[in-house]
């Protein structure tokens, strides 16, 4: 409000819109027999205990990417296609995902890139400027247009686009925009019974998450990038 030097403010409404998740449940049971148990030089029940936990943090990050992938769109006016048959991603191209963001200025705090370890070895040796043998459009510091950029091969490279099938995304936003939800951890149950006649015991994990884009326009990307020079 614009007020004189005493006069009176008035009640105003600020209004927030709602963002509902719903935890989905992920389960897994392992069982391990009491002859591995008492064999092992190492503690395998924990062993399988950290193993089921990098497990669940693998489907949660591909779980991640493929919403990200999902809410990447031409009807969300955050997607630069390539081309028909996909296209050989440029500097220019990773410029122009910044500005789509930077369009809806939603381009705060510390946006990244995210693709996978093929176009990264691509874009290490693709030039910013042709012609000119110069700086690479990925540098040694594992940036991308002076952004951070995030390498993990959970990242697709089998995207089909016309008479491609071997093409990469790249994505560009603010991920703090990105929200994931978990209820409650994850539970281990150890059970020592159901499997006794087998002399097994069974290792049951349970995790509740759910996640979703803040701002569908944090977020732009490329889904249509060759990953390797004809």
């Amino acid at each position: 409000q614009e007020l004189t030097e005493i006069e009176a403010m008035t009640d105003s409404e600020i209004l927030f819109s709602t963002f509902a998740m719903t935890p989905n449940r992920r389960g897994v049971t392992i069982p391990i027999s009491r002859q591995l148990l008492i064999q092992s030089s190492i503690d395998m029940q924990n062993f399988v205990i950290n193993a089921i936990g990098e497990a669940f943090a693998q489907k949660m990050n591909a779980e991640a990417i493929a919403n990200l992938l999902t809410i990447i769109t031409s009807g969300n006016g955050n997607l630069l296609a390539l081309g028909v048959n996909g296209a050989l991603p440029t500097y220019e191209n990773v410029v122009a995902l910044e500005g789509l963001v930077e369009s809806y200025n939603h381009d705060r705090g510390n946006p990244s890139y995210l693709t996978n370890t093929k176009i990264r070895s691509l874009l290490k040796t693709t030039q910013i400027f042709s012609g000119t043998n110069g700086q690479p459009v990925w540098s040694e510091q594992n940036m991308l247009n002076g952004h951070k950029a995030v390498v993990s091969n959970i990242v697709p490279s089998n995207i089909t686009k016309g008479t491609s099938s071997n093409l990469s995304p790249i994505i560009f936003g603010n991920f703090s925009d990105f929200m994931v939800g978990s209820w409650g951890g994850t539970e281990y149950i150890i059970d020592p019974y159901s499997a006794k006649r087998k002399a097994q015991i069974e290792v049951t994990a349970n995790a509740f998450w759910a996640m979703k884009a803040a701002r569908v326009k944090s977020f732009a990307g490329i889904k249509d990038a060759i990953s390797a020079r004809p």
